[in-house]
């Protein structure tokens, strides 16, 4: 009896799982399901993206509510299906893919997931390899640099096509937007993003941004022209950089122009947000606040649930998370560790075990909200501010964005920045070619708009190397207070 018992609970298990590899097969295979002629030209209201859209929504809408071996299942699967491509791309990958065992099977391939080396941005920067592997007449490759927010840009490709569609399914699975007509919403302009965030690669023409400073956001002159694009594009998302969002809706608030029908959601990205700022930001609107953890190299990795704040639903679809120590070994759940992401979609650039550099811990309790996607916790690394003398922090995510535009990648391998006294502040660099004294002006005149007429001295150092720590990593950013915790890349 025991062994038709055993047969029969086999049987269900595979039945359940069949049942699920039809249901969810889109999930699996996206790239099979995305028409071939979606044009991503002009997005507002084409049809076939806005069933595109519907679809794999539909799908994730019903995944977050599997059983954790059902979606630990659609992970399974899908690594098993990226590990095939790529180890038919190229030699480097099937060498890299040794230690999975021969067969490649589902099983060892997860068996001994864990044996891979992990993977970081030198690595990435470096290694050319990584990049247009997995190609054919179908892809639409799409290169593009990622923010530069904690460290320098580095170069990521990904198929646009199959970035687009996940960037918006994995958004709009979300219960902000469980009520809202997604065909309706995706025929107009419905986002408006602050700074240069990278909302503005996926939006394509939903979104009107404004490549503002936290300045332009003080004047109240240029608030008018973001009052009047809200007023003309309501209801709407708005996003970007987080401390810039939080700064303008508080003015909107004191502006007397805060409506709250003039909004679906706040988005918040790019940056974290200190617990405080993100009560004071739902007390103060009183509409929905979407907050995700989001990574130029991976894309969105989780978004924060409503009903448990601080706790963050894993887009386990697509990502598997890890907790590691400083060697790469898997730390079990609850123990704070570094993160490790595994991207199951990218196949233009792979990220496979990529150190994010960022803390988190994964949580094994229920989330009372119902869903049953992975639960963890982060603390990033990009929160650090700079004090200067009226009281005021700058967010060291904005002076990374403002050095970039003003041509520091294209100089230097590494750089760092340290607070030493509260008008003085020391760039380190490990210059790639010589820089002029007019670059270093331009280095500097490109940050004056972000310390509110502050006497700021900038000084300059050329090593040949960042000192690492103990660790083996680079502090990318020294704060003023030496109290205070030191952020590692």
């Amino acid at each position: 009896m025991t062994f038709i018992h055993e047969n029969l609970k086999l049987y269900k298990i595979k039945l359940i799982f069949k049942v699920m590899d039809d249901k969810f097969t889109i999930i699996i295979s996206p790239e099979k399901f995305i028409p071939r002629d979606l044009s991503l030209d002009s997005l507002i209201g084409n049809e076939k993206f806005i069933t595109t859209i519907n679809a794999h929504v539909n799908a994730l809408r019903s995944s977050q509510y599997l059983l954790p071996e059902e979606i630990k299942r659609i992970q399974v699967d899908r690594f098993h299906i990226l590990v095939s491509n790529l180890s038919s791309a190229s030699k480097y990958w099937r060498d890299y893919f040794a230690v999975l065992g021969r067969s490649k099977s589902k099983v060892s391939l997860m068996k001994n997931f864990s044996k891979l080396s992990l993977l970081n941005r030198d690595i990435l920067n470096k290694d050319k390899q990584h990049f247009s592997l997995v190609s054919n007449g179908d892809n639409q490759p799409f290169f593009r640099k990622t923010s530069g927010s904690t460290s320098l840009p580095i170069r990521i490709g990904v198929d646009k096509r199959e970035a687009t569609v996940a960037y918006f399914s994995y958004l709009l699975r979300q219960d902000v937007f469980k009520n809202i007509d997604i065909s309706t919403l995706l025929s107009r302009k419905f986002i408006i993003g602050l700074g240069s965030s990278g909302l503005r690669y996926w939006m394509g023409d939903f979104i009107h941004m404004f490549p503002i400073s936290m300045k332009e956001i003080e004047d109240q002159d240029y608030r008018k022209k973001i009052y009047d694009a809200l007023k003309n594009m309501e209801p709407v998302i708005l996003g970007g950089f987080a401390s810039l969002v939080s700064r303008f809706c508080a003015l909107m608030f004191d502006d007397g122009n805060y409506n709250s029908s003039s909004f679906l959601a706040i988005k918040l990205g790019s940056e974290p947000l200190v617990n405080e700022e993100r009560k004071n930001l739902r007390k103060l609107l009183n509409i929905p606040v979407i907050n995700e953890l989001n990574c130029g190299e991976v894309g969105t990795i989780g978004f924060e649930c409503a009903s448990n704040l601080n706790r963050f639903h894993l887009n386990a679809e697509r990502i598997i998370l890890e907790i590691t120590d400083k060697n790469g070994i898997n730390l079990p759940d609850g123990e704070k560790g570094l993160m490790v992401v595994t991207a199951l979609d990218r196949k233009i650039t792979p990220i496979i075990r990529y150190e994010l550099g960022d803390m988190g811990k994964l949580i094994s309790e229920k989330c009372p909200c119902g869903l049953n996607l992975p639960l963890f916790e982060f603390w990033g690394r990009r929160g650090d501010e700079i004090l200067l003398s009226n009281g005021r922090k700058v967010r060291v995510v904005q002076v990374y964005g403002n050095l970039m535009k003003a041509g520091l990648a294209r100089k230097a391998s590494q750089f760092q920045i340290q607070q030493k006294n509260i008008d003085q502040l020391i760039f380190r660099i490990v210059p790639t070619e010589h820089i002029q004294e007019e670059e270093e002006i331009k280095l500097r005149l490109s940050l004056n708009d972000l310390f509110f007429d502050c006497r700021m001295n900038i000084d300059f150092e050329y090593v040949e190397n960042i000192t690492p720590t103990q660790g083996g990593k680079r502090k990318f950013f020294i704060p003023l207070d030496e109290d205070r915790q030191n952020f590692e890349i």
